[in-house]
């Protein structure tokens, strides 16, 4: 990939997905269908995502945790992502390329801690977390 995409994709791509959610937001359909959940009858590790991020949009804060605890996180790191696009290459907050290629892995592990967290408080029938 050429190195001038390497810094400007993740950028383009945080911004889309702040677009997409503030769009959505607006309207009064929601994301695509899960999958995962139709087919296996359980919800995903990114369930409740979309609407955790069109509720962040609406100031809604209580109820995008409530939808997904990372959706916050997500919307800061893509903020932080789409601003990126705006500086010039020397001011870059977030160099891509250059995080240490655990971090990727270390995301992984907390995505899916969160998900089976939050499979178990459902399975122990509390109704915190919306999906």
């Amino acid at each position: 990939m050429h190195p001038k995409w390497q810094t400007v994709l993740p950028g383009v791509a945080s911004a889309m997905v702040l677009v997409g959610s503030l769009i959505l937001s607006h309207l009064q359909i929601h994301g695509p269908e899960c999958l995962f959940r139709r087919t296996t009858g359980l919800p995903c590790p990114g369930c409740g995502m979309t609407r955790s991020l069109e509720e962040i949009w609406k100031g809604n804060l209580l109820l995008s945790l409530r939808y997904h605890p990372l959706g916050l996180p997500l919307f800061l790191i893509c903020l932080a992502g789409a601003f990126t696009l705006f500086l010039p290459r020397s001011m870059k907050l977030i160099q891509w390329h250059r995080l240490n290629p655990l971090i990727p892995l270390m995301l992984l592990f907390v995505i899916l801690t969160v998900w089976v967290l939050r499979i178990a408080m459902m399975l122990n029938h509390s109704t915190f977390f919306l999906w």
